[in-house]
């Protein structure tokens, strides 16, 4: 009887140490996953805010508030995109105009941008008062301002994301109450 006793315990340890070797060996895969996934991602977001593209979060400045948010937006007179690419042109020495998905990638969204910003009338939920907006000379453009009610945040960002505008924004100058949300 002791015999059986002495030759079950190898086997269970054998047993544990094969289960444990399983469990180790599953979450080092599952470790892998994530990582491999989180390197992806990270290429992914390299690839549209690498050098070459510029961040179109500068044209941008926003004020959240407790009712009310505001956002100011700079849209050159020659249009961002156009200055971008002449921009990136310098930059990479060349004298010839860049490919279709170079301009792509330098535009980006801007004029997407753009042009959702002038089709933005006072009765729209996002206002663009026009009485406000000013060409400023020195800048080379006009600014425009608009505003939202704060409590449509939500629905502002899920537009801004459908609409892939995000896409080529590095971070925008922000402030008011709501700004740390």
């Amino acid at each position: 009887m002791a015999a059986l006793v002495s030759t079950a315990a190898p086997r269970g340890r054998h047993s544990e140490v094969f289960w444990t070797r399983v469990f180790l060996f599953g979450a080092s895969c599952v470790a892998g996953l994530i990582i491999a996934r989180r390197r992806k991602l990270r290429r992914f977001h390299l690839h549209i805010l690498n050098a070459k593209s510029a961040d179109c979060g500068r044209l941008f400045g926003l004020d959240i508030g407790g009712t009310l948010a505001k956002m100011v937006y700079f849209q050159s007179a020659d249009g961002a995109a156009a200055a971008q690419r002449r921009q990136m042109e310098r930059q990479l020495n060349r004298s010839d105009p860049l490919t279709a998905s170079e301009r792509r990638r330098v535009e980006g969204s801007l004029p997407l941008i753009d042009d959702f910003v002038m089709s933005l009338h006072a009765t729209d939920e996002a206002q663009r008062e026009e009485r406000l907006q000013m060409f400023v000379p020195e800048l080379g453009g006009t600014i425009h301002f608009i505003n939202f009610p704060t409590a449509k945040m939500d629905e502002i960002t899920d537009f801004v994301r459908r609409r892939f505008f995000h896409r080529y924004i590095k971070k925008i100058a922000c402030t008011g109450g709501g700004a740390f949300k």
